[in-house]
């Protein structure tokens, strides 16, 4: 019996093990396609399975890169047997319709893992095979590197008019590694064309996803190549993923998606409270609502407010500040240790509650232990920026007095100094980049180290020239773009074009206390 089972174990072995002939030249073919079902250009097709014959053993390398389009809403199953790849479909295909199936990097061979780089395969559901195309190239905006893997999604020219719940592509592709796409079995009219990285393979774009837009329609079977520009969008409208959680007995803080606009306002059930009311968002965590309520009192009470973005009513909160006892609580400057304030920092002191007041004669800085040194307090809520005229090689000691600052919520700052140094003159130098462009325009300047990195500097203006001032020594790319509102309210940015970025051709070398002056960058 044992002999009988040991046999069984290595025929049945024997017989699952698929291996190549020893010797000779390694295989670097790719599986090769003999035949398909349908066939190509195929009309009438009714079945409910794509079967693709290969000349060897495969297995698919990526299920995500077998493209269907028009997209299917269930994912059908992908089946491998043999030599044979089945896409069997759970929906029922569209009648009167033209299909393309690509298998883009999809599969590959079992034994030396050599890729197909490309298979399409059209049919048609219909007496008509739609056969039109467009064709066209991605690329990072910031960057101008070509994008590969992105999902590029054609909609009708109208696709506006829809709501955000029914819209779903007419037709997908991937672009390609150098950033190419072609868009097949399209039919003849006026479209949208979009771009997205589509992260989740849902054929949707979504929040934290780079996106391309066209910004005219595009025409079925031109002769054009469109560029579609990938850049980061913002949703306008955020949305609440939390409850409220009161953290005072005169404020509370409430968590959203994703930063919060500045026009909003509330209501509360305590009517005094809208004359009084004091709604931030917060500096630091963009993505929480702070809300202080300067009339409530200490009363221990649940108060509901409504909460409006741009006048429109939006949601209603309750808070629940009974048996809240939150003792007042002082500031204390985190960082012990000497720092190095570089020129182009700011002294800036940070708070997790907005500012009420200020007592300037509290707030002290020395240079060189004995130099009382004048100081202008500029505040924006969170924080306050202390200005002077700094000496290169110097040491200085801020010195706060209790009670130098006062938050919203009453809570005091500690008696605390913090000691720091200015670096020396040698290491730094001042870049001025002018531009020529259209007036009247705000203009975003960035210097990078590198440019796939983000900017080391960043400035803007309506003019036609910036000076970064005292920046380290060393080698810069410059760019500038024109700033443009980039943010909807739509789940899909409709007619939201990015602008593009101009750099000057070649990198630029700057020296410690050289000033450069004739960096000149045209816009188109």
């Amino acid at each position: 019996m044992k002999y009988s089972i040991l046999i069984l174990f290595v025929f049945l072995y024997a017989c699952a093990s698929i291996d190549h002939p020893k010797g000779g030249p390694v295989d670097q073919t790719p599986p090769q396609v003999l035949s398909h079902s349908p066939d190509s250009n195929q009309l009438n097709f009714t079945g409910d399975k794509i079967v693709f014959h290969f000349d060897e053993y495969i297995e698919i390398k990526d299920p995500n890169a077998i493209i269907i389009s028009p997209p299917v809403i269930n994912k059908p199953d992908y089946v491998v047997k043999g030599k044979s790849l089945q896409i069997k479909f759970k929906d029922t295909l569209r009648s009167n319709t033209t299909y393309t199936i690509q298998l883009s990097n999809a599969i590959q061979d079992i034994t030396e893992k050599n890729i197909l780089p490309s298979q399409n395969l059209s049919f048609s559901t219909g007496s008509i095979l739609d056969t039109l195309t467009i064709r066209g190239q991605v690329i990072l905006n910031a960057t101008d590197e070509v994008q590969k893997d992105i999902t590029i999604a054609l909609f009708h020219a109208d696709v506006n008019q829809y709501p955000d719940s029914q819209i779903y592509p007419l037709l997908t592709t991937r672009s390609q590694a150098d950033g190419s796409f072609l868009l097949q079995g399209i039919a003849s009219g006026s479209y949208t064309l979009y771009a997205f990285e589509d992260i989740n393979f849902n054929n949707r774009f979504e929040t934290g996803e780079k996106f391309a837009y066209h910004d005219s329609v595009v025409v079925a079977g031109d002769s054009l190549e469109y560029t579609l520009r990938l850049a980061n969008y913002e949703l306008r409208s955020p949305y609440r993923i939390g409850s409220p959680k009161a953290i005072g007995t005169k404020h509370f803080k409430l968590p959203y998606t994703q930063h919060i606009p500045g026009n909003v306002s509330l209501k509360s059930s305590l009517p005094s409270f809208d004359k009084t009311q004091k709604v931030y968002t917060h500096k630091i965590h963009q993505d929480t609502l702070m809300v202080y309520d300067t009339y409530k009192s200490n009363q221990d009470t649940i108060l509901t407010y409504f909460i409006y973005l741009d006048n429109v009513l939006k949601d209603s909160i309750k808070v629940d500040y009974t048996a809240l006892n939150t003792p007042y609580h002082h500031y204390s400057l985190k960082g012990t240790k000497q720092q190095k304030l570089e020129p182009f920092d700011t002294l800036t002191i940070q708070f997790n509650e907005p500012l009420l007041a200020i007592d300037t004669s509290k707030i002290k800085l020395f240079k060189d232990s004995t130099e009382r040194i004048k100081l202008n307090i500029a505040n924006t809520g969170f924080a306050s920026y202390l200005l002077f005229d700094r000496s290169y090689e110097s040491n200085y000691l801020l010195i706060l007095e209790p009670g130098a600052f006062k938050t919203v919520a009453y809570s005091l700052n500690s008696q605390d100094s913090l000691s720091f140094i200015t670096p020396k003159a040698d290491n730094y130098g001042s870049l001025q980049i002018n531009w020529e462009g259209e007036q009247g325009l705000m203009y975003q300047i960035d210097l990078l180290k590198d440019k796939k990195e983000k900017p080391a500097f960043t400035l803007y203006s309506n003019t036609d020239s910036v000076l970064f001032s005292s920046i380290p020594a060393g080698t810069y790319y410059a760019r500038i773009s024109v700033v443009s509102e980039r943010s909807t309210e739509r789940l899909i940015p409709f007619k939201t074009q990015v602008e593009p970025y101009y750099y000057y051709p070649k990198p630029l070398e700057l020296r410690g206390l050289w000033t450069i002056k004739d960096v000149l960058i045209h816009i188109h």
